[in-house]
């Protein structure tokens, strides 16, 4: 009796995850119970996670994996994450992040002013950062600051339709400043001190 009733509630949690689009750490399947589905997920909220996707054979195919930095500063470092499932990936390793399904009850947006500013992280642009140019302070916690443009968030390199580096020392006060188009979908910051709507 008892055993039935461990499976019938653990299929239960099964069909509340797949309906709800939010999916714990472990190892997932693309397909059958427990399956974390293609499509865009949401990570944030975490001091650090990273997700990886394999295929069919073993072999890794593509992953989000923010580096271990000193403290606890992994979220104003990096931020809010996207991370896609996509259709020929057939596992997804999720190592201390919470995957929601992008646009899902358990999702939500970092919409900023108007203006800004926004911090570090992904962002769907036309959603969550608005086109137009925007200006960075400068590098924020570790003197590093990397940003890129995406056209998806699928992780290969061919996504980044531009990208720009800014380093600062104590007092240099270098600053950058990019123009996101109403055609990128996402945009990507790094370690910035968060950045301002000029244009």
């Amino acid at each position: 009796m008892f055993s039935r009733w461990l499976k019938l509630t653990s299929l239960a949690a099964f069909v509340a995850l797949a309906l709800t689009g939010c999916f714990g750490p472990g190892p997932h399947p693309t397909s059958g119970p427990g399956a974390v589905p293609a499509g865009l997920y949401h990570l944030f909220g975490y001091d650090t996670c990273s997700v990886t996707a394999f295929a069919a054979g073993g072999g890794e195919t593509h992953g989000v994996n923010p580096a271990p930095l000193p403290g606890n500063i992994d979220l104003a470092y990096y931020g809010p994450l996207y991370f896609e499932v996509q259709a020929g990936d057939a596992t997804v390793d999720n190592e201390g992040c919470l995957l929601r399904l992008a646009d899902s009850v358990w999702d939500r947006k970092f919409s900023p002013e108007l203006n800004g500013p926004f911090g570090n992280g992904m962002y769907r642009v036309g959603v969550e950062v608005a086109p137009g140019t925007y200006r960075t302070g400068g590098a924020g916690i570790l003197g590093f600051c990397d940003w890129s443009r995406l056209s998806s968030f699928n992780g290969d390199p061919s996504s980044v339709i531009q990208s720009g580096h800014v380093y600062n020392t104590a007092g240099s006060g270098n600053t950058d400043t990019v123009t996101v188009a109403p055609t990128d979908v996402g945009f990507s910051s790094t370690g910035c001190g968060g950045w301002t709507k000029i244009g």
